[in-house]
């Protein structure tokens, strides 16, 4: 298997994991951690990241939604001024992809700030 999809599929089984009793933040420490044991480019990390949380909020939003009948996401979405409730899971998704997205592509800084001081060094 491509060394991207194994990415993608631990960030989800990951997230999905820890989100039953971490906090909500710790996706961007595991897509940080993932992408910085894959070695991954800056793009490639980000993106990974992105699709990775943003499917996995999505369709654990969807889950949750469905099992009260989207009432509670739909009086939220009237508190936002009449947005639609299901608007509401495609935003809370894409905001969760940004922060999987910036975990990731932190990670690939990281790896290759170190890359660099390691080929300093050995100069």
């Amino acid at each position: 298997m491509n060394k991207a999809v194994i990415a993608f599929l631990l960030i989800l089984v990951l997230g999905h994991l820890s989100s039953l009793i971490l906090p909500w933040w710790i996706i961007a420490v595991i897509t940080f951690l993932v992408v910085l044991l894959f070695n991954f480019k800056e793009s490639s990390g980000f993106f990974i990241g992105f699709f990775g949380v943003f499917l996995l909020w999505l369709v654990y939003s969807i889950w949750l939604n469905v099992q009260n009948s989207f009432i509670l996401n739909t009086q939220i979405g009237q508190l936002f001024g009449g947005l639609n409730g299901k608007i509401l899971i495609i935003i809370s998704a894409v905001i969760a992809g940004m922060v999987g997205g910036l975990g990731g592509w932190l990670g690939s800084q990281v790896n290759g700030f170190f890359k660099n001081r390691i080929r300093v060094k050995t100069d």
